[in-house]
C-alpha cells in the first residue's frame, strides 16, 4: 500500500461513521474531500514556520476543540513514534484548513506503530510502559498501540473512537 493508505482508509471510514457533531479530517497530499486537510500542529495560538512543530495523521474536532488525535505509524517500526509523540505532547492547538483548534486536558491521543516483528510489538510496548510509568502526567490521556494487519488496526482505532465523548 503506498505511504498514507492506510491514513486514508482509516480517515474514510471515521468520516462515515463518526457521529454529526463531529468532524473527521484525515491528512493526505491530494483530494477534493473536505475532510482531507494538512492538520498542523502549533506551539502557542498562531501557526508560522516557528511555531509548527509536527503534521498530525488524523484530527477529530467537536465543538472547535480537539477531542482526539490519531498518529499511525505506517512503516515498521522505527523511533520516529517517538518524535510522533514528544512532537504532538508539545502541541497546544491544531490548524486545519488555517483554522485553529485547541487542544485541551481532555484531548485523547492514539499513537499506533507497525510491528511487523516481536521485537518491534515488545520495543514498542516497553516505550509505552516506561513513559505511562515516568511521565504519566505527559500522556495521561495517551495510548500507544501496535497493529500487524490492516484489520487489527482498524479494529484498534474504532475501539479508540467508542470511548470518545462524543
Amino acid at each position: 500500500m503506498a505511504h498514507g493508505g492506510l491514513t486514508r482508509k482509516i480517515g474514510e471510514k471515521l468520516t462515515k461513521c463518526i457521529s454529526n457533531n463531529c468532524e473527521v479530517f484525515y491528512n493526505q497530499e491530494d483530494s477534493t474531500d473536505k475532510h482531507v486537510a494538512h492538520i498542523k500542529g502549533v506551539i502557542g495560538k498562531e501557526l508560522r514556520g516557528s511555531t509548527q512543530v509536527c503534521q498530525i495523521d488524523i484530527g477529530i474536532i467537536k465543538d472547535n476543540e480537539v477531542l482526539a488525535l490519531i498518529e499511525i505509524e505506517e512503516k515498521s517500526f522505527d523511533p520516529t513514534l517517538l518524535g510522533d509523540l514528544l512532537s504532538i505532547a508539545l502541541d497546544d492547538s491544531i490548524f486545519i484548513k488555517n483554522k485553529r483548534y485547541e487542544i485541551t486536558g481532555s484531548t485523547q491521543l492514539l499513537i499506533i506503530g507497525h510491528g511487523k516483528s516481536d521485537r518491534e510489538i515488545k520495543q514498542i510496548g516497553k516505550i509505552r510502559d516506561q513513559l505511562n510509568s515516568k511521565h504519566k502526567d505527559l500522556i495521561q490521556n495517551t495510548k500507544i498501540d501496535t497493529f500487524s494487519e490492516y484489520s487489527e488496526l482498524e479494529n484498534k482505532i474504532m475501539s479508540f473512537i467508542e470511548n470518545l465523548e462524543m
